[in-house]
């Protein structure tokens, strides 16, 4: 008790204390396995197409031959709205369709698809994605999605 330690020695163990601290912390962090709630969607039908016409997924719905995104998407009693929406709906193996519409409603439980105004571009799977065989500006369109 009648000892008293030299302003340096505490300096020292001040930083000693905080560099182990430091150390310890960033072990902890990234020894940690890293588990991702990230669906691999590598494997999904879509996946190739929207690599071929070079699109990120964000904001996405997917159901068995139909995707959708869009800038705000929102499912609400059965219907999915879409904003600034790109929609791809495979209508066989081999084509497909792209819409791209300001605006797009699909309902789920009659599978209606409808737009207001956009594009719909038909590919071939194969295709080169700049060159659709099949062009159309919407103005207004109601597509009836068959099930598979």
């Amino acid at each position: 008790m009648t000892k008293t330690n030299s302003s340096r020695k505490a300096a020292f163990r001040k930083i000693a204390a905080i560099q182990l601290f430091f150390f310890m912390a960033v072990t902890l962090t990234f020894s940690q396995e890293q588990k991702s709630n990230m669906f691999n969607f590598q494997n999904e039908w879509w996946y190739p197409i929207l690599v071929k016409h070079n699109v990120n997924p964000s904001g996405y719905n997917n159901f068995k031959n139909i995707f959708e995104m869009g800038e705000t998407n929102s499912i609400i009693d059965g219907v999915c709205t879409l904003t600034n929406a790109f929609m791809i709906i495979r209508d066989s193996v081999d084509n497909y369709m792209i819409i791209e519409s300001p605006l797009i409603i699909h309902d789920l439980n009659n599978e209606i698809v409808r737009a207001n105004s956009g594009t719909v571009k038909k590919f071939k799977k194969d295709s080169n994605p700049t060159e659709p065989y099949e062009v159309w500006q919407i103005e207004k369109m109601e597509l009836h999605v068959v099930k598979n």
